[in-house]
């Protein structure tokens, strides 16, 4: 529970794959939208794949490639443009097991403010539960929070950002960036485990993907019967659990026929002699937790 360097030496880093719970922890996938500018934040939004900010005074979030010297990835910053008595964090919800109770964890990430407001937080069954804080100085601090999980485990979450534990007095320009955030069983922060563009794409869309699609990228509809057309496809992966959709369309009224965490299937009203083309022209999957 406090400011430290991890000590590389010996790490046999053949042994230390699939081990980060964190999915996305230096901000590769950015599904929803382009951030290398400074956004607008709206409350309660996801942004960067796997976050969702809360920030109850206003502020942006960028992802940006500042990182700390020998490092490579992308961070993320968020910065306050107004002050007030809130919180201005970034959220991550730990999908729970069953074999994760009961059990000693680390969480590790580099952290760069202005602020000592700025905290790496557990939260465990709605509760703040253990958090440790940057010193503010404006650097890059590699900050490590070890912690036991007993044998309930729900509404898990990592906070990172100004609060500590609550609503927090916040002035307008407070900022803080962080990159390669890692929670591990164990309670040892092991060298950050980076995994490739696809396979971390893979888990990010367990939870959540997206289209809008061009010109040769569409799903286009299929005549079942004489008074229908239909259209599906598959996931890229199996979701956590059955999605929530926003899915338009080229033309008709489509009715959702079928969806699970695998597969979406409507159907519209079209006979056989009828000449407009039906086609997504974009769709959002939602299985956040």
């Amino acid at each position: 529970m406090a400011i430290s360097t991890i000590d590389n030496n010996g790490a046999n880093l053949g042994q230390l794959g699939n081990r980060n719970l964190i999915i996305n922890g230096e901000f590769l996938i950015s599904q929803r939208g382009d951030y290398t500018s400074a956004t607008s934040l709206s409350n309660n939004t996801y942004y960067l794949d796997r976050f969702i900010n809360r920030n109850g005074v206003a502020g942006t979030i960028q992802q940006t490639s500042n990182m700390p010297t020998g490092e490579t990835g992308k961070s993320v910053k968020m910065l306050t443009t107004a002050s007030g008595t809130a919180q201005f964090v970034l959220e991550q919800f730990i999908e729970p097991q069953t074999w994760m109770t009961s059990k000693t964890y680390t969480a590790s990430c580099w952290i760069k403010s202005n602020s000592d407001k700025c905290s790496l937080t557990l939260i465990n069954n709605g509760n703040f539960a253990d958090r440790v804080s940057h010193t503010g100085g404006g650097d890059w601090e590699k900050i490590t929070l070890t912690f036991n999980i007993g044998s309930t485990l729900s509404d898990f979450r990592i906070r990172i950002g100004l609060s500590q534990g609550g609503n927090t007095s916040i002035s307008s320009g407070d900022y803080f960036e962080f990159t390669q955030l890692q929670l591990e069983v164990g309670d040892t922060a092991t060298p950050f485990e980076h995994r490739s563009y696809g396979e971390e794409l893979a888990k990010c869309q367990r939870y959540y993907y997206q289209n809008y699609a061009g010109a040769g990228n569409k799903y286009y509809a299929f005549q079942y019967v004489a008074s229908h057309k239909f259209i599906q496809w598959s996931h890229p992966v199996t979701m956590r659990a059955t999605p929530t959709t926003a899915v338009t369309y080229t033309a008709g009224s489509f009715t959702n026929w079928y969806l699970d965490n695998q597969h979406f299937k409507a159907y519209v009203s079209s006979t056989y002699t009828d000449t407009a083309s039906y086609a997504t022209t974009g769709y959002k999957m939602d299985a956040e937790l």
